[in-house]
């Protein structure tokens, strides 16, 4: 009448607690039974350096950073930067700022604006405003091409506003992208 209790485990079970050994042993068996002293050796000092997820104290060391820093020769020479020494030679300082001041009549339809960059210069950036928020308003800015920006303004009031159109302009690249 008494069964025993135990019964024997499947063949799935026995695969996948196999499969559970060799994946949580395998790795730490592959680093012991390194061929050579040297392979042993350098596994010994990575397990010491890093115990307890924490570097230890030996590995960081003023001598190991040394070794560092004189082996980063370029941390502080950007080879391709040669032309851009301090920020304020770098092409980027020579931004400048064209304005394109018009008087929107009252009409109800979009006008177009353009400030337009110098030669030599794209156009980064831009924008638009108006005299009069409550009869006027920008309809729409983007670039235009490479060489200025542009707005639309709609005038729906009684009497013309002033607006201004701004271009944001760099020297251009030497060679296009």
């Amino acid at each position: 009448m008494s069964k025993s209790l135990l019964r024997r485990p499947s063949a799935a079970l026995v695969l996948s607690s196999v499969a559970l050994f060799l994946a949580l042993g395998g790795g730490a068996y592959a680093a012991a039974s390194s061929d050579t002293k040297q392979d042993k050796k350098i596994a010994n000092s990575a397990a010491k350096a890093y115990f307890n997820h924490h570097i230890a104290g030996a590995s960081v060391s003023r001598a190991n950073f040394a070794k560092t820093a004189a082996s980063a020769t370029n941390a502080t020479n950007a080879t391709n930067a040669t032309t851009a020494t301090t920020a304020s030679s770098a092409p980027i300082a020579k931004v400048t700022y064209v304005t394109n001041p018009v008087s929107v009549s009252p009409s109800g339809v979009a006008v177009l604006v353009t400030a337009n960059c110098p030669a030599g210069t794209t156009v980064i950036g831009g924008g638009g405003q108006v005299s009069d928020e409550t009869s006027t308003f920008v309809n729409d800015t983007f670039p235009n091409g490479k060489t200025g920006w542009s707005v639309d303004y709609v005038n729906d009031g009684a009497a013309a506003v002033n607006s201004t159109t701004t271009a944001i302009c760099a020297p251009a690249a030497a060679t296009a992208p």
